[in-house]
């Protein structure tokens, strides 16, 4: 019976003594790859032998002969190992230690996460979508995926859906949810059109919010852990929530922007056009009412110039313009500080 070498369970790795008919000394078992670890290439009349690569397990030095795929139960590679040559020079080794393959499994799992999570968001992207806004931010820097595409993807998707709910029910509760899902999935759609950036459904994404604010995390000093934290937290609002600041006051965009990056003249751009299209929207249906009265023309003809003022100081100006909309919000909603 062979005897065999094992690393704790927390190790994916078995050691095994080679059998004496074997060209190795040490088979190495191993669940994960090693990347970087080279087997050695022989030589012939055309290229010169070239030893692997140099392991040191313990106090002594190996050579890594080969890489064999394994049908052995729970295991996916193995790499044989000989007894260095002290005729070649050993210019570079890898250390075979528990630490340096801690580390080597943590990350060879944290690489198979990463390659179903993005599996994942491209299969359910018409509901990957409506993630909150720094988790989709964070997809994005984990798979490399453009998540911006995968909102886009999911705000068309809700769009179709209203289309076909409408007219479903007559329930009041279902047609005003069917209304919403329409107008949220079209300015969404619009916002991430206009900043190139991910944007999930606000229902989803203010009890995130929240959630992160209240999370438990281990401080590295409680008053410095909290100050990051919330200085992470407000940033996160900030941006999550920019087309709702984009109708606050001068001062509080001019604010946002020097303490958190928010872009306050997109901000701006992007509900005035919004608000430009509704206005003008109600403008052409009650049109049948200016001969009945004139006051019917008093809202949209304000919102249609408040609109295109805020926009001629946004793109001819370069400076954020808030909206008597966002006036009313702050009595009732504070923006980050």
């Amino acid at each position: 019976m062979v005897r065999t070498t094992s690393l704790p369970d927390f190790i994916p790795d078995r050691i095994v003594p080679a059998a004496s008919a074997d060209p190795v000394e040490l088979w190495i078992y191993s669940v994960s790859p090693k990347y970087g670890w080279v087997p050695h290439s022989p030589g012939d009349r055309i290229r010169v032998d070239h030893p692997g690569s140099a392991i040191r397990y313990g106090d002594k030095f190996y050579e890594l002969m080969r890489i064999e795929e394994t049908i052995e139960e729970g295991f996916r590679f193995r790499y044989g190992l000989r007894s260095w040559d002290s005729r070649h020079l050993i210019r570079h080794w890898v250390d075979y230690t528990i630490e340096s393959q801690m580390t080597n499994a943590a990350a060879h799992l944290e690489e198979i996460k990463t390659d179903r999570l993005h599996d994942w968001i491209l299969w359910l992207f018409p509901l990957a979508g409506f993630a909150p806004d720094p988790l989709q931010r964070e997809w994005g820097k984990k798979t490399g995926l453009n998540v911006a595409w995968i909102s886009a993807g999911s705000a068309l998707f809700g769009m179709g859906l209203a289309f076909l709910l409408r007219g479903a029910s007559q329930h009041t509760l279902f047609e005003a949810a069917v209304l919403y899902l329409a107008l949220e999935s079209f300015v969404r759609l619009f916002w991430i059109v206009m900043t190139g950036q991910p944007h999930g459904t606000p229902l989803l994404t203010a009890p995130y919010l929240l959630w992160q604010a209240h999370e438990h995390r281990i401080p590295r000093t409680p008053d410095r852990q909290k100050a990051v934290e919330g200085f992470a937290h407000r940033t996160d609002l900030a941006h999550s929530f920019a087309l709702v600041w984009g109708l606050y006051p001068r001062r509080d965009q001019i604010r946002l922007q020097l303490s958190h990056r928010y872009d306050g003249q997109r901000s701006t751009a992007v509900t005035a056009g919004i608000f430009l299209a509704v206005g003008l929207l109600q403008l052409c249906l009650t049109a049948p009412l200016y001969r009945v009265t004139i006051l019917a023309l008093v809202g949209p003809a304000y919102l249609v110039l408040e609109s295109v003022w805020r926009l001629y100081r946004a793109k001819a100006l370069g400076e954020p313009a808030g909206s008597v909309v966002g006036y009313a919000l702050r009595l009732v909603i504070q923006p980050p500080k």
